[in-house]
């Protein structure tokens, strides 16, 4: 395996060993767990769909008839990654594009997936997102709003499950957006993806 430099603000450069991001046996480059997205139910209108490759997901534009699996989300729209992470440093991207709307993260085990719950650290969620265009923040408590000398269209996630750290890049330029620190992890984590808005591009996990 080829060391990947990686830049975190305001330190020298180091050097992260690459790894191949959300494997699931087989599965190479990344790939979505579509028994673990959001399900249909009377109150939504529109769902999420991941793509023949399950490396991308768009928001359908008609009811998909899907099965009432416990670990589906049934309101937050998200669909999480194939890969279980317990421990180690893992490094994923996620193109973004031109869309106006989307949040990208990591998500516990054990986070709430039935009704309505806060995507906060608290409840198990750690995420960064974009709404209305222009509005970058994370969904803590109170809201942190994120300001971005370049939008990206590709974002960096970075996980460090012994240190607690969950940091966000700008995969074209390598600039930091925000980190999560000091959390302490006692159960598998997922890569999570949410989109809500009907856009003509949907979010794409890139090989590294």
């Amino acid at each position: 395996m080829q060391p990947l430099p990686f830049m975190t603000e305001g330190t020298e450069p180091t050097i992260f060993e690459k790894m191949p991001p959300l494997i699931h046996q087989s599965c190479r480059g990344g790939k979505l767990d579509p028994g673990r997205d959001s399900e249909e139910n009377e109150r939504i209108q529109n769902e999420k769909r991941p793509s023949s490759s399950q490396r991308s997901v768009q928001r359908a534009k008609e009811p998909q008839d899907l099965p009432d699996n416990p670990e589906r989300f049934d309101w937050h729209y998200c669909v999480l990654g194939c890969e279980r992470f317990m421990s180690g440093r893992h490094y994923w991207e996620v193109e973004v594009g031109d869309r106006k709307e989307w949040h990208i993260g990591v998500c516990s085990k054990n986070a709430q997936r039935k009704g309505w719950v806060k995507m906060t650290p608290e409840n198990g969620f750690w995420t960064i997102g974009l709404t209305d265009g222009n509005k970058y923040q994370t969904p803590t408590e109170p809201r942190n709003n994120l300001k971005l000398p370049k939008l990206p269209r590709k974002v960096g996630v970075f996980l460090d499950y012994e240190t607690g750290e969950i940091s966000f890049y700008n995969a074209v330029d390598g600039s930091h957006i925000h980190t999560f620190l000091d959390n302490y992890f006692s159960e598998p984590l997922y890569p999570v993806f949410r989109i809500l808005t009907l856009e003509p591009t949907g979010l794409t996990i890139s090989p590294v």
